[in-house]
Parts: structure tokens; C-alpha cells; sequence
């Protein structure tokens, strides 16, 4: 029914998408973060990702936590080259890589948004013309410091904005890749929005309850 050539790249596309969320799982804040004593999901944005590092432990730390990130996407799509998984077909290692570090098996499911991630896993694929994407999207994240929790999803857009025009227009990739790789960054950016929104009404809500226990109750006040 199938012929081997399909049957042998199907088991290297199940084997290195297995080993894309092995990879993408590795939990590199996680790491460094409580090097310092600090759990990263635990301050902030409650997020395991490089601008929770900044804001906690410094640029230089961030600036680790970004290029360990950074690097998992790059070695994901490296190795799907490698084994001969390419086109189309990279999205779905690429799809388990991500999946990996939002939901860390490592790291009791606690992960990040995935952007550092996703921009290392586009300048493997688009090479030299994602990097203008990125060095803006590094730009006006890293410019946006103050701006807690949407820092990194600023730039992310921007950057995706210039990769986008860049790659239809040079007709680097087909269309039904752009589209999927443009599902993908869709899927996450969702997935990154309603993650932030959560934690944000979630510390609000904390705040709260804070002050309602740091108020003497009406019964020991005196008359």
C-alpha cells in the first residue's frame, strides 16, 4: 500500500517531531532563573520567557535567556535539514518545538510565549532575509521594556509584518508555506495574547485579595 520511501520519511518526520518537543522543552529561564534563587513563573509576567528574565534579573541575564531560546528553533529546523525533512513538512517539527516550550514536560508544563524560540526557527528558514525582521522585532521589544507583558508580542508583530512583504515579494518560500508558517505565527500569537491577558487578570485579582487582608476587619476597629 505505501511504498519504503514514504513509509522511511514518515518515521523521520515522527521521530524528529518527537525530538523538536524534547528540544523546544528544554527549560533554559527556568534554568537560569533559580541559578538566582528565583522561580521565573512565579514574579512578573509569571511567563518563562526572556523579557520576564529582563524585567527580574537583568539585561544581561534576559539577553542569555533570549539566545537559549533562540537557538532551539534554529536546531529544530537545522536538524529537520539534516535528516531531508523540508517544504511544507517543517511546520509540523517546527509546530511540536513550540508546543515544547509553551508546555515544558521539563518543567512541569510552566513555559513561555515562544517568540524567542519562533525567531530563531524563522532566520533558520528564511535565512538572511528574516534578519532585518528580527533586529527591529529585537528593537522595539527590548524598547518597550516599560510596557509590561506586551513587549515581546510588539515586536514579534512588527517583525512578522517585514518577513511577511520581504518573502512574497522575493519569492523565497511557495505560497502554501508562507500561509502555514503565517498560520503558525497566528496560532501562537493567539496563544501568547490570551496567556498574558490571564495573568494579568489573575495578578489583579491577587492585588486584590492582598488588600482586602491587609485592611483590619470592621469587628477590631475601635468605636
Amino acid at each position: 500500500m505505501f511504498d519504503l520511501q514514504f513509509i522511511n520519511l514518515l518515521a523521520k518526520l515522527l521521530a524528529v517531531t518527537i525530538i523538536g518537543y524534547c528540544i523546544g522543552s528544554i527549560p533554559v529561564c527556568h534554568l537560569i532563573s533559580k541559578r538566582r534563587g528565583l522561580n521565573i513563573v512565579e514574579v512578573g509576567s509569571r511567563l518563562a520567557g526572556s523579557s520576564n528574565v529582563t524585567r527580574n534579573l537583568g539585561v544581561l541575564l534576559g539577553c542569555a535567556a533570549f539566545v537559549g531560546d533562540f537557538f532551539k528553533g534554529i536546531l529544530t529546523v537545522n536538524l529537520c535539514f539534516f535528516i531531508g525533512i523540508e517544504g511544507n513538512l517543517i511546520l509540523v517539527p517546527l509546530i511540536a518545538t513550540i508546543a515544547g516550550h509553551c508546555k515544558p514536560v521539563f518543567a512541569r508544563f510552566k513555559g513561555g510565549d515562544g517568540m524567542a524560540l519562533l525567531a530563531g526557527s524563522t532566520l533558520a528558514i528564511f535565512e538572511i532575509y528574516s534578519v532585518m525582521a528580527i533586529i527591529v522585532a529585537l528593537l522595539i521589544a527590548f524598547g518597550t521594556q516599560k510596557i509590561k507583558r506586551v513587549s515581546s508580542l510588539v515586536g514579534f508583530i512588527t517583525g512578522y509584518l517585514i518577513l511577511s512583504v520581504t518573502s512574497i515579494t522575493l519569492n523565497q518560500h511557495s505560497l502554501v508555506f508562507i500561509i502555514g508558517f503565517g498560520g503558525v505565527v497566528g496560532l501562537l500569537l493567539a496563544y501568547a495574547i490570551n496567556g498574558h491577558r490571564h495573568r494579568n487578570s489573575t495578578s489583579i485579582l491577587e492585588w486584590d485579595n492582598i488588600e482586602n487582608q491587609m485592611e483590619p476587619s470592621k469587628d477590631n476597629r475601635n468605636p
